[in-house]
C-alpha cells in the first residue's frame, strides 16, 4: 500500500480504477479525460478531449480493461486502452453506469450464419486501423454486457458489447446498477419518491440462457457497424480531395456557360465528341482560361484522392 498525492489545475469529476492493470481514468469539469499510470511517477499514458466541451456523465471500464466508455452529453465513446484510439462512438442519451463480463464457456469460432447463395466473389482482407480496433469488441470468450441508466432515471438499458441495445428495464429513481457473474440476475439500485433507497433484484434467466447467441448477433451487428465506417471513410477520402478544385472548375464552366448564351455547354462538348474539333468559344476556354495550372490542380488532386484511399487500405 502507498499514498500519493497529487494537485490538478481543474477540478476532477469523475474517477475509475482499471479492473487489471495500475491505470485510474480521470474525468475533468473541462470535459477532458486522462488516463494515468497510478504508481509513484504518476504517468499520463494518454488523454482524450471533445471537439465542444462537453462534461463527463459516466466513466467506466469493461471488465477485461482493454476498452474504456466515456459518456458525454448525448455521446458514448468506446476508447482502446493501448494509445486511447476511438473504437466506437454512437449517439445515447444514457450515461454508461457499469460494465460485467459473462463467461460464454465453450462456443463456436464463428457465429452460426444460415447458408447463402455465392453473387459476387469474396472480398479481400483490408488492414486498417478501423477494422483492427473495432475487433476488440467482437470477445468470443465472455459477453460483455454494459448497463445505462437514462438521463431521467427512470429505466436502466441493457447493451451487448457495449453497441447491441437489447432491452429496457423500467425503474425509477436509478442510482447505479449491476449483473451478476452468471447474468442471471440483475441488481438495481434507486431512490423512491419519499426519499427511501431500495434495492430491486431482477431475474434475468433468459439472458443467460441465450449468452451465446447474444454475443453472435453482437458481432455480426459491430461488424455492420465497421464496414459502414470503413465506407464513409472511404468517401470522406474522395470527397475532401476533390471538393475545392471542382468547387474552381465549376465556377469556370458556369462563366464559360453564361459567356456562349444562347448557345448550350452540353452542346460544345457533344460536338467535341462527335467530330474531335472544338468550337472557337470551347478551344478559347480550355487554352486561355482553364490553362494548364487548372488541369495540374485537378491532377493533383486526383493523386491526393488515390493517396487517401490507399491509406485505408494498407
Amino acid at each position: 500500500m502507498y499514498q500519493v498525492d497529487r494537485t490538478s489545475s481543474v477540478p476532477v469529476h469523475l474517477a475509475a480504477w482499471s479492473p487489471t492493470m495500475d491505470l485510474l481514468a480521470l474525468s475533468y469539469e473541462s470535459g477532458e479525460v486522462s488516463v494515468v499510470r497510478a504508481c509513484m511517477t504518476w504517468q499520463v499514458v494518454w488523454n482524450v478531449r471533445e471537439e465542444e466541451e462537453s462534461v463527463v456523465e459516466g466513466l467506466v471500464w469493461r471488465a477485461d480493461g482493454k476498452v474504456l466508455a466515456v459518456s458525454y452529453h448525448g455521446v458514448m465513446n468506446l476508447y482502446n486502452v493501448e494509445g486511447g484510439a476511438l473504437i466506437h462512438s454512437s449517439l445515447s442519451e444514457d450515461p454508461v453506469t457499469a460494465w460485467c463480463s459473462v463467461p460464454m464457456g465453450p462456443t463456436s469460432s464463428q457465429p452460426h450464419m444460415p447458408p447463402t447463395p455465392t453473387y459476387l466473389p469474396p472480398l479481400e482482407d483490408v488492414k486498417t486501423d478501423i477494422l483492427t480496433t473495432r475487433a476488440l469488441l467482437e470477445t468470443r470468450k465472455d459477453l460483455n454486457i454494459m448497463l445505462m441508466s437514462d438521463r431521467e432515471q427512470s429505466c436502466v438499458k441493457i447493451a451487448a458489447q457495449g453497441v447491441l441495445l437489447l432491452c429496457e428495464v423500467g425503474v425509477a429513481g436509478v442510482v447505479t446498477a449491476g449483473l451478476t457473474a452468471d447474468a442471471r440476475e440483475l441488481c438495481v439500485i434507486s431512490n423512491s419518491a419519499q426519499g427511501a433507497t431500495q434495492c430491486t433484484v431482477y431475474n434475468t434467466d433468459t439472458l443467460a440462457r441465450h449468452v451465446g447467441n447474444i454475443n453472435d448477433i453482437a458481432i455480426v451487428y459491430s461488424k455492420v457497424l465497421t464496414l459502414s465506417e470503413y465506407l464513409l471513410s472511404t468517401f470522406k477520402a474522395v470527397t475532401d480531395c476533390w471538393d475545392d478544385v471542382l468547387s474552381e472548375f465549376n465556377k469556370k464552366l458556369f462563366s464559360f456557360h453564361m459567356s456562349i448564351h444562347p448557345s448550350n455547354l452540353s452542346e460544345q462538348f457533344l460536338h467535341l465528341l462527335v467530330t474531335g474539333m472544338a468550337s472557337i468559344e470551347l478551344e478559347n476556354f480550355l487554352v486561355n482560361t482553364l490553362k494548364e495550372k487548372e488541369i495540374s490542380k485537378l491532377l493533383q488532386s486526383t493523386t491526393q484522392s488515390y493517396q487517401g484511399i490507399e491509406k485505408l487500405i494498407t
